[in-house]
């Protein structure tokens, strides 16, 4: 276990904004909503659409990517972008599913 979470630190898995912000909004969710408030949000498309808004910003801004000769790469970006959207999804859903483990 010690292992898996030095490698969560090395790779910087653990440090990404993203994983944060899906770690936060699920706590946020699992102390607050209901079950059912919880399953509406996941359903809206507005929900994914903003989140995706959040990503793009964040790697347009922060983690800009750029091709071999030095113009911006909007593929890259925009590919990023989606895998960081997943990443604060699933982490989010992950959050609430490890409170809701060990609060039984």
């Amino acid at each position: 276990m010690l292992k898996g979470l030095a490698a969560l630190f090395s790779s910087g898995a653990i440090l990404n904004p993203m994983v944060w912000g899906g770690i936060l909004l699920g706590l946020v969710l699992s102390f607050d909503a209901t079950s059912e408030e919880i399953y509406a949000l996941y359903k809206n498309h507005s929900f994914y659409l903003l989140v995706l808004l959040i990503a793009g910003l964040y790697n347009v801004l922060f983690k800009k990517i750029y091709t071999d000769r030095g113009d911006f790469d909007f593929v890259a970006v925009a590919l990023n972008s989606i895998f960081s959207a997943i990443k604060f999804v699933v982490v989010s859903l992950l959050t609430i599913s490890f409170v809701m483990l060990i609060s039984f």
